[in-house]
């Protein structure tokens, strides 16, 4: 679609993260400030792994979270990608590893999202 859809979410109930939906998105991706605020440590023995986009490759950290949660709806113990995208708002992806969770209802055009349990 024409529009990136942003919404809000709290990573481990503590967190407020803004996110793009991305349906093209394998994984959720954090950015490095959201680990950060979280407390996640990331160094030597953190597992990296590869990225891919339609801007070319790189790698990023994998970390797990203990739950995102958007109005309510939670996806609990779920892999994310540590990565800054390098857009100026610091925002994440929600990938395909979230929104299976839910009923989606996804209208790019006017720039709306509908979750609902399964």
């Amino acid at each position: 679609g024409a529009k990136l859809i942003p919404v809000y979410a709290f990573l481990n109930k503590t967190f407020r993260q803004k996110f793009f939906i991305d349906t093209g998105a394998t994984t959720t991706i954090i950015p490095l400030a959201a680990a950060a605020a979280l407390e996640i440590r990331i160094d030597n023995s953190t597992p990296v792994v590869g990225l891919q986009g339609v801007a070319g490759g790189d790698l990023a950290y994998q970390v797990g979270l203990g739950s995102i949660e958007i109005e309510g709806l939670t996806v609990y113990d779920i892999r994310v990608l540590v990565y800054d995208l390098g857009d100026s708002e610091n925002s994440g992806l929600l990938g395909n590893d979230f929104l299976p969770h839910f009923q989606v209802d996804l209208d790019s055009i006017k720039g709306v999202l509908k979750l609902r349990k399964k």
